[in-house]
């Protein structure tokens, strides 16, 4: 009689602790490819507590700019671009609401890099009518030490040089822009917030 009972419940727990080990191993493979994902992130592109390369370049009214390099107290924030990429094109109506947010700012400098040609990129300025400045970066060999290689892409750098925020891709999620700006913004380790001047505000052209 034991036996019986004992026979009939055995296929509910063989059912039961093959569940369990399906659940187990989904969650162990959610953790892979999370971990995996943000590998492959961070490969993408800089992260947070980088430091960026110092790297000289030519803006579209031959006036140079240098990446990765501003004056103490003041922040770079930096939209990298090229003129064939659609998803760029999706990102400007967001970049141009970031640059407009910190205009006539004198703590944060808003410079676009274009990976390609002057011609291009005074076209491509022109026609979408672009109200931040761009800087021109064919060196290859730079752009790669910028990890440059993804774009859209949008990055917070501080006067240390050091990377405050990156993100690879449009700026199309909520709060996405919001956190760029916050970036831009947030106080140094072991400073002080000081308060920053009024904005403000501009009609575009």
């Amino acid at each position: 009689m034991v036996a019986k009972r004992v026979a009939s419940v055995l296929p509910a727990v063989a059912l039961l602790v093959a569940t369990a080990l399906v659940i187990v191993l989904a969650r162990q493979l959610d953790a892979t490819r999370q971990q995996r994902d943000l590998l492959a992130e961070r490969a993408r592109s800089l992260q947070p507590g980088a430091y960026v390369p110092v790297q000289s370049a030519p803006t579209l009214d031959g006036a140079p700019v240098v990446l990765g390099s501003v004056p103490p107290g003041t922040r770079q924030l930096l939209f990298v671009y090229n003129t064939s990429c659609a998803y760029c094109r999706a990102t400007i109506p967001s970049w141009q609401r970031l640059a407009d947010r910190f205009r006539g700012d004198p703590a944060v400098r808003v410079v676009a890099v274009s990976l390609d040609s002057l011609e291009a990129t005074r076209s491509y300025t022109r026609r979408h009518a672009l109200r931040y400045p761009s800087a021109i970066l064919l060196d290859e060999r730079a752009a790669s030490l910028f990890r440059f290689n993804n774009v859209p892409q949008t990055l917070v750098i501080d006067e240390r040089g050091r990377v405050m925020h990156s993100r690879v891709g449009r700026l199309d999620t909520p709060g996405a822009a919001d956190s760029v700006a916050a970036a831009v913004t947030r106080p140094l380790p072991g400073t002080t917030p000081t308060a920053r001047p009024a904005q403000v505000a501009r009609t575009p052209g």
